[in-house]
């Protein structure tokens, strides 16, 4: 029997079934997981805010590439692309402490592990949105 939160998709080429496990999104959960964001900041040293800043910047401008490049593999059937890309995304924003985008990204990730191509689209939506809140919250710790 299926979860109210699975869904199940159907591969038109292969006519395969992935059981996609979507993750109820809670309000209450935080942006950015303080404890693990204050982790980050420690490794990178705190007298190091420029280095910092630079490692945040850097990811600002990574994940809209690595979103961009998710919906590119599902218009190209290219599953490998769009694990590679929500797999680097999801490393990414489980070091700065953003575990709600990467739950997202590990759900997609791991979705499409067979290689089997499903339809992604609500699943990159949601990583989408996720990543601006996770934008806005950056730019405020900054």
């Amino acid at each position: 029997m299926q979860s109210p939160d699975s869904k199940r998709q159907t591969h038109p080429a292969t006519q395969n079934t992935v059981l996609i496990q979507t993750q109820p999104i809670t309000e209450d959960a935080p942006i950015l997981d303080p404890l693990i964001f204050e982790e980050f900041r420690r490794m990178v040293g705190v007298a190091s805010s420029d280095l910092l800043q630079e490692m945040i910047d850097c990811y600002i401008d990574e994940a809209p590439r690595l979103i961009q490049a998710m919906q590119e593999a599902l218009v190209l059937s290219d599953a490998v692309g769009l694990r590679r890309s929500a797999h680097t995304l999801k490393s990414s924003s489980a070091v700065l402490g953003a575990t709600t985008l990467a739950k997202l990204c590990q759900t997609l990730e791991t979705a499409t592990a067979s290689a089997i191509l499903i339809d992604a689209t609500t699943s990159i939506a949601q990583i989408e949105a996720e990543y601006k809140k996770v934008r806005i919250a950056l730019s405020i710790t900054q």
